[in-house]
């Protein structure tokens, strides 16, 4: 997330401007793609000005149309790109801080987001959400960041046994959504931890080899802050057990948990819970995978075997 102000770096209205909690007049601009934020190009929409934008969508509109739709919450403007597509939606609101500005785009627009989706049965990829504050000329916007581009590493080494969590690993990287990909990180951890491990447990046994102790912690990173920074330095098993599978793994699988109101895949708020520990699911999958790697190797030097007959029969 960013935002910016109108004044200089060590300007002292900056600070007033962005803890302004007076109830204000908020322009935003929902910018719409053909492909997830995470796939976009550089030049990804953060503008908070309609003629600016670059976005585009799979709804076309005639030429020279233009597009508005009343609704029970108020006015929605689209913005119309050169190719006559539905590049953006722009709306106006009353709200005291991003945070509701966020709220009443999850509650009001959102919805109508999804509704056009189901109707039209196409996908609406929502790729940056930028606001301007009218008041203090603030301008803030949210956005899924691209991945970055790496070179070749040495790739000839790998474990066969272990292409069931690798092809999760890169399902869950190449999937625009959050909940998606914390669900593929979950899963490797549950397979490791209830499926994989055990049958090398029970393989050391029969094999009369020491299955060794494993210890993996989640480590301080940058990405893992609030309640998930309360888990490093702890086990992974702990941590996939008590928060991220409690927490997250559940309520996503499952319409909704013990009568509750289920989440609202679309609602700012519901990824924005998923999204910011993210980071903590997709770490202590890599770390899991890492460590299993070492496992098995370990043994196949023990056994003095090529490979282990462990994947005969995938996990369900």
């Amino acid at each position: 997330m960013i935002r910016a102000t109108p004044g200089t770096a060590d300007d002292p209205s900056d600070r007033a401007a962005l803890t302004d909690q007076t109830e204000r007049e908020f322009r935003v601009l929902v910018h719409f793609g053909k492909e997830p934020g995470s796939f976009a190009p550089e030049s990804i929409d953060l503008s908070a000005e309609p003629s600016e934008t670059n976005g585009g969508s799979l709804i076309v509109t005639p030429p020279g149309a233009s597009l508005h739709i009343d609704g029970p919450f108020g006015r929605v403007d689209t913005v119309i790109n050169g190719r006559n597509e539905v590049a953006a939606f722009q709306f106006r609101c009353r709200a005291k801080n991003r945070g509701e500005v966020l709220l009443k785009y999850s509650n009001e627009v959102a919805p109508l987001i999804d509704h056009m989706a189901f109707r039209l049965d196409v996908p609406i990829f929502v790729r940056a959400i930028a606001w301007f504050d009218e008041k203090n000329q603030v301008t803030g916007a949210s956005y899924v960041a691209p991945y970055r581009a790496v070179g070749p590493q040495d790739e000839g080494l790998f474990d066969l046994e272990l292409r069931p969590f690798y092809a999760l690993y890169r399902e869950a990287m190449t999937s625009g959504s959050v909940f998606y990909q914390f669900l593929c990180y979950s899963k490797i951890l549950e397979g490791i931890f209830r499926w994989l491990f055990p049958k090398l447990r029970e393989l050391s046994r029969t094999r009369g080899v020491e299955f060794p102790k494993l210890d993996v912690r989640v480590a301080a990173l940058e990405g893992i802050t609030g309640e998930g920074a309360k888990w490093v330095g702890k086990s992974i098993e702990q941590t996939f057990n008590d928060y991220l599978q409690k927490e997250f793994r559940d309520a996503i699988a499952h319409f909704s948990l013990d009568d509750e109101e289920p989440w609202i895949m679309s609602s700012y708020v519901a990824s924005g819970a998923v999204a910011n520990n993210l980071v903590l699911a997709r770490h202590s999958a890599r770390r899991m995978i890492e460590a299993a790697a070492q496992l098995i190797r370990g043994l196949k030097t023990a056994l003095r075997e090529t490979s282990l007959q462990v994947i005969d029969r995938l996990p369900p």
